[in-house]
């Protein structure tokens, strides 16, 4: 097993994303595994948008683009992209998340990005 196999292996269910994640309340896989694959999250109060695979890199990391065009779409996004990574980090590994978000209004120019503090940091 590689080094970043073992986070990875958590990584994987993107069904259960919702456990995880305090504003979904579940999230269902529509159709494929991997690049392409298509998933429909909900968030708490029952509003729903599809996610879109568009990154797979297999034992390493992997991408959803959000539908915020969706009529129920909860979030004023008009672009929302998330990555799971996981790498090597001292003697074991580590998952990154990053959100990258572009909101609906106000400049084109801007957008909000989250990432993980530095490793530095992750003492």
């Amino acid at each position: 097993m590689s080094q970043t196999g073992r986070p990875y292996q958590v990584m994987p269910d993107r069904a259960g994303y919702a456990g995880v994640a305090n504003n979904l309340s579940r999230v269902e896989v529509v159709s494929g595994g991997g690049l392409g694959m298509r998933r429909r999250c909900y968030d708490n109060r029952g509003r729903g948008w599809s996610e879109t695979c568009s990154l797979w890199e297999e034992g390493y990391a992997y991408s959803f683009d959000l539908q915020t065009s969706a009529p129920d779409y909860p979030y004023p996004l008009r672009e929302m992209k998330g990555t799971w990574r996981a790498e090597p980090f001292k003697e074991g590994s580590r998952v990154i998340l990053e959100f990258v978000a572009l909101p609906k209004w106000g400049t084109d120019r801007g957008g909000v990005s989250h990432k993980n503090p530095p490793p530095e940091q992750m003492q």
